[in-house]
């Protein structure tokens, strides 16, 4: 891939420097307060307002944790109750779980728009709790590899032919591994943190282990394929402690890169070529999985105009084909298709890779499980102890959670 000028992202990018609270259609006779985190749909939002004159919409602009905090106050005191509101995936079956959301099958059984059939499995799991659907599925995005395509050709691998399986990985890995010009074969971004399980658990998976099920063998299997790599230094070691970025990628510090769709708008801008693949797969347990993230949207179960929102959710539902092209999101509808040629080897990439990917969990003690899985990733990849041990102690500590749950 070329690089070209996203102009029409810059453009969207502009739009976004605003106050976090804003209103729309003063004169409408229904008002619903919308809580937001994709600051970059803010022009959606102002499209569905003019297409809508009988509604105002009032949204206020979150990050993630800062929506968490507010909607479970909310929840608590009753007071300041968002009409719709955004959650972050891995979190949406813990407000279910409360009673803080309202279960949308009713809703859904009537509407002519909205099929939950046509979603892809992963995110659809998400919104789901004992077969409830308590929101929608918004966007969407998953985990596979950048790679550096003039770098294939400097060491005699095809540009047109990325690694399908771990050993192959490993082995181009290694060849395009090269500290007299500070490059790096590979990198992946395992901080202690949500962001380390996000990129992590995939690799868990591909070896038949889970989340819920840390078979000590599995998880030497497949964490010590990836301390392997750190250990002989084909892949940084920061990669342990730094998050997820494209800098590494755009200034050819590595030739392979773990990634995902929102990198798309700075890694277009390299003057190299570049291409995208699928995670490479265990050819001994033939398991492909991805990370699965994203956004979804629901309607509280105390709040004033249900109707009225879902109504507007599916309003949105109507205009999820425009998100990849204009926003740069990627729909959680299996059968959206992409018309922007910049970007039409990544949606068909990534498109291929939300068949496999998995969401962290779901499970509503999401928050105190995810801490226990990035503590046990590090301790193996840090050396600190062995996968056995620590495999063990997770499970453990993890099956207490699930139990009282």
């Amino acid at each position: 891939m070329k690089k070209f000028n996203n102009v029409k992202q810059k453009c969207i990018l502009a739009t976004l420097i605003s106050a976090t609270s804003f209103s729309f259609n003063a004169y409408a006779e229904t008002e619903l307060n919308v809580w937001w985190i994709e600051r970059e749909q803010k022009p959606l939002l102002e499209k569905l307002d003019e297409e809508n004159p009988n509604i105002k919409l009032n949204v206020r602009l979150f990050s993630i944790d800062e929506l968490n905090n507010e909607l479970l106050k909310a929840a608590s005191t009753g007071r300041n109750i968002p009409d719709i509101v955004q959650i972050d995936n891995p979190y949406h079956q813990y407000f279910a779980s409360l009673g803080v959301l309202a279960d949308l099958n009713p809703y859904i059984a009537k509407s002519d728009t909205i099929k939950m059939e046509e979603y892809f499995p992963g995110p659809k799991a998400t919104v789901m709790l004992d077969g409830k659907a308590y929101g929608l599925p918004s966007t969407t995005n998953s985990l596979y590899l950048y790679y550096n395509k003039d770098a294939f050709k400097e060491v005699g691998l095809d540009p047109e032919q990325p690694p399908q399986t771990w050993t192959q990985l490993r082995e181009y890995a290694e060849k395009l591994t090269d500290h007299s010009k500070m490059r790096y074969g590979l990198r992946f971004s395992f901080p202690q943190s949500e962001e380390g399980v996000f990129q992590s658990l995939p690799w868990l998976q591909m070896v038949g282990a889970d989340w819920n099920n840390l078979e000590p063998k599995a998880v030497e299997e497949s964490l010590g394929f990836l301390k392997g790599m750190i250990d002989d230094r084909i892949v940084s070691r920061d990669s342990l402690s730094t998050g997820q970025t494209a800098a590494p990628f755009m200034s050819q510090t590595t030739a392979i890169l773990v990634g995902g769709p929102w990198m798309i708008g700075e890694i277009s801008q390299v003057d190299f070529e570049w291409g995208a693949a699928v995670l490479p797969y265990n050819e001994k347990y033939n398991i492909r999985s991805s990370a699965l993230g994203g956004i979804n949207t629901a309607i509280p179960a105390k709040a004033e105009n249900i109707q009225a929102a879902f109504e507007l959710l599916e309003d949105i539902r109507k205009h999820q084909d425009v998100l990849w092209n204009d926003y740069g999101n990627m729909s959680p509808v299996a059968t959206i298709s992409s018309n922007n040629k910049n970007h039409q080897e990544v949606f068909e990439v990534l498109s291929a890779q939300l068949e496999s990917a998995k969401p962290r969990g779901p499970h509503p003690e999401w928050s105190k499980i995810s801490p226990i899985l990035s503590d046990m990733t590090q301790r193996i990849l840090t050396g600190r102890t062995t996968a056995e041990q620590a495999a063990v102690n997770a499970e453990k500590r993890i099956e207490k959670i699930v139990d009282k749950s």
